[in-house]
C-alpha cells in the first residue's frame, strides 16, 4: 500500500487527488499549509507527496 501526501489549500484540489487515487490502494493524507509538510513527511513517511503551486504564503516551491 502506498501513502500519499496533498499539500494543498484549495479542498477541490485535495478532493481531485483523491478521487483519481480512490480506485487503488493508496492512503491519502492531506494538510492544508505549506508549513505542515515537513512534519507530516516526519510524522507519515509518505510515498510520494503532492504540492499544490499556490498554498496560501508559502507555496509548493518554498516547501520544495
Amino acid at each position: 500500500m502506498a501513502t500519499v501526501l496533498v499539500a494543498a489549500d484549495g479542498k477541490w484540489v485535495r478532493d481531485q487527488v483523491r478521487t483519481a487515487l480512490a480506485a487503488s490502494d493508496t492512503t491519502v493524507l492531506e494538510v492544508t499549509r505549506g508549513q505542515d509538510v515537513r512534519d507530516a513527511v516526519a510524522d507519515y513517511g509518505p510515498d510520494l507527496v503532492i504540492l499544490d503551486m499556490q498554498i496560501a504564503n508559502m507555496g509548493g516551491g518554498a516547501v520544495a
